[in-house]
């Protein structure tokens, strides 16, 4: 899922300060790279303030803003009694919740005089599309109950793909703390899968690995079969 990652930087690579040294983690004195990505190692800015805001090396410098996606690899894992029951109610709650952010996503567009059309049930990628004179925007629909701070909005592959294909026709909307008027925000993202520039992949993608030795014996294989 992408989301804004304030001075991720790899040694080597042109964000870095003048210097070479990575200015994040304790030799830096600054907060980590995964208190970066997270959200945890700046203070929460006041409401109406940019929460995004570039934060500072500690060399003089501010670190670039970068847009990260971090890719998870598929679990095997069979849930417990427990955990399908759990899942059974956090899924009745997300259902009310994605239901209070339609609604207020087709109040939006009424708003502007346009006119929302569900595909929530067709699985084409993305939730809505909204025709503007003779060009037709596709909407990709999170929501939350509470505010928007870490790695809570994904978009499946079939999302992602779509998106990567219409370019900048989709569009991510979030919207966090639903139920709460006065505390709401909607974020509209246009070309989410075009505007990342770092995929990240976490220790777990080491059980998704193949053998190349295995894979190039199979491919030289089958190009034998072939050329008999």
């Amino acid at each position: 899922q992408a989301l804004e990652a304030d001075g991720v930087a790899k040694a080597g690579e042109s964000e870095l300060p003048r210097g070479g040294a990575d200015p994040v983690g304790p030799s830096g004195g600054g907060p980590s790279a995964e208190d970066l990505l997270l959200g945890t190692g700046a203070e929460e800015s006041d409401k109406g303030k940019d929460d995004t805001k570039q934060l500072s090396t500690g060399m003089g410098d501010p670190v670039r803003k970068r847009l990260c996606s971090f890719v998870v690899s598929a679990s095997g894992a069979q849930s417990t009694p427990e955990e399908k029951e759990q899942g059974q109610a956090a899924k009745k709650k997300n259902e009310e919740t994605e239901r209070a952010g339609a609604d207020l996503l087709r109040r939006f567009f009424e708003g502007q005089g346009l006119v929302c059309h569900s595909l929530e049930t067709d699985n084409v990628g993305y939730d809505f599309e909204v025709a503007i004179g003779g060009r037709t925007i596709c909407i990709e629909l999170k929501t939350s109950r509470d505010k928007w701070r870490g790695w809570e909005h994904s978009l499946s592959p079939n999302e992602f793909k779509t998106a990567m294909a219409k370019g900048d026709d989709y569009f991510l909307c979030i919207i966090d703390r639903v139920f709460e008027e006065g505390a709401r925000e909607v974020y509209f993202i246009q070309n989410p899968a075009g505007k990342i520039t770092d995929y990240l992949f976490d220790a777990p993608w080491k059980s998704v690995k193949c053998k190349m030795e295995d894979w190039i014996t199979r491919i030289k294989a089958q190009e034998n079969v072939l050329s008999d």
